[in-house]
């Protein structure tokens, strides 16, 4: 951190909807992997714009696909993704932000893709990324599916993360502009 001592980092915890600062009085926004658990965002980017100066940078990084693009083909996991569908998430925002970006005032945008692909040693590495990711869904998924098949979903999945010949991908879009 000694690097940054001549900075005047400021972290916060706010409701994106409605953040505590000052017009026009933040320098650099950094945004990774929230928008897609909204339910609307424009309220949230008219935030950023608000409180970013002219000329201020926002970054925005999101995934798009995640959960969904799993194939192995001894599971279907369709049935539980359209139900998965009614939570109130977008887990193909990655696609969309720099349109939203564009849409809430922000120039000079620039998107770029990472293909995210798991297989072997990675694949085990984010089997556990999913565990945790399960544990923190689970009153959600127990409401969607009730326990039981809840917890069928959640084993199915990570039994097919065991898998080798599982495939798993998503895409993180990393999307910049400035104010």
């Amino acid at each position: 951190l000694a690097k940054y001592k001549n900075y005047n980092v400021n972290i916060k915890i706010n409701d994106l909807n409605s953040i505590d600062a000052a017009n026009d009085s933040v320098d650099l926004i950094v945004c990774r992997f929230v928008l897609h658990h909204q339910k609307e965002c424009s309220n949230i980017l008219k935030e950023f714009n608000r409180i970013l100066r002219p000329g201020g940078k926002i970054v925005i990084i999101d995934s798009d696909g995640i959960l969904f693009n799993i194939y192995n083909d001894r599971y279907c996991f369709d049935s539980y993704f359209e139900e998965i569908k009614k939570l109130p998430l977008d887990l193909h925002i990655g696609r969309k932000v720099k349109s939203m970006l564009s849409k809430s005032g922000f120039n000079n945008l620039n998107s770029r893709l990472i293909p995210m692909h798991f297989s072997g040693e990675s694949l085990t590495t984010e089997r556990k990324q999913y565990l945790e990711r399960f544990n923190s869904m689970q009153d959600s998924l127990n409401e969607i599916f009730g326990p039981l098949r809840a917890w069928e979903f959640m084993s199915e999945y990570l039994e097919a993360l065991n898998d080798p010949n599982t495939e798993l991908f998503y895409n993180k879009f990393v999307v910049s502009g400035t104010k």
